[in-house]
């Protein structure tokens, strides 16, 4: 039976009483660390990082997409009223739990909330901003 190295490192953790519901066993130590990592995220609807990476498209209006590379950055396919055209932004992007955040090079950054929605993700802010995860294609389409 192999080694079980929990029991030498969990008594090395400040464990409150109360939250193991005055127990200070293992076994119910361990389901709450299982929870706290991998339910509630899931509970949310929280999305990883990994699964943001990729091709955002607005169908309100058509060419205007988000591409997050795996490298936290970001280019942006916007349309620009004032001009009549299509401007490409760039910048930087981070997320924490359900909020990602664009960090452009040269405007305000924006904060989008990413829900699920059906079978697939929407990043939804304030103004009617809806994108919804597209393929990698839809992205180099428009460009």
């Amino acid at each position: 039976m192999p080694h079980d190295p929990w029991p030498m490192i969990m008594p090395t953790l400040p464990w409150p009483d109360s939250l193991m519901g005055g127990s200070k066993n293992p076994e119910s130590m361990k389901r709450v660390i299982f929870a706290a990592l991998f339910l509630i995220p899931v509970a949310v609807g929280a999305q990883t990082r990994e699964q943001s990476i990729g091709c955002w498209v607005m169908s309100s209006k058509p060419g205007e997409n988000l591409q997050l590379n795996r490298d936290g950055n970001f280019t942006f396919n916007d349309y620009n009223a004032n001009t009549k055209s299509f401007e490409m932004l760039y910048g930087t992007w981070k997320q924490n739990l359900n909020k990602l955040t664009l960090m452009y090079d040269d405007r305000p950054q924006q904060v989008f909330t990413i829900r699920k929605s059906g079978s697939g993700w929407t990043l939804t802010k304030a103004g009617g901003f809806l994108f919804t995860k597209a393929t990698p294609a839809d992205c180099s389409a428009a460009r």
